[in-house]
């Protein structure tokens, strides 16, 4: 009963923490756009875990939602990692400045 549960909790485990890591993970070669280079760089230089919570916390700015707490944070991971968050910041900006000049448009998605 004990080995099943440890062999459980072990694939368990595995499913959760290695299958996003792999679907996520790109060759270099296989990126075809601006935003995907920039987001590869961007976890070269931050760290998968880091660039993760940056991502969160820029999600949460650019939606005015951030917290005190949460902009420490994301001023403490910019003194950290300035290029990285800088990047990240810059390409989360350019896609939300898109979307909002094809809304300005009345552009429909994939138009």
């Amino acid at each position: 009963m004990v080995k099943t549960f440890l062999v459980s909790g072990l694939a368990l485990f595995m499913v959760i923490f290695t299958i996003p890591q792999i679907v996520e993970a790109q060759e270099f070669g296989d990126l075809q756009t601006r935003e995907e280079v920039m987001r590869y760089i961007e976890r070269q230089a931050m760290g998968e875990e880091q660039h993760t919570e940056a991502a969160r916390l820029m999600q949460r700015l650019i939606a005015g939602v951030l917290t005190e707490e949460e902009a420490n944070r994301l001023a403490e991971l910019l003194r950290e990692n300035p290029g990285g968050v800088m990047m990240m910041a810059h390409r989360m900006g350019m896609s939300e400045m898109g979307e909002m000049m094809r809304r300005m448009r009345g552009d429909t998605p994939g138009s």
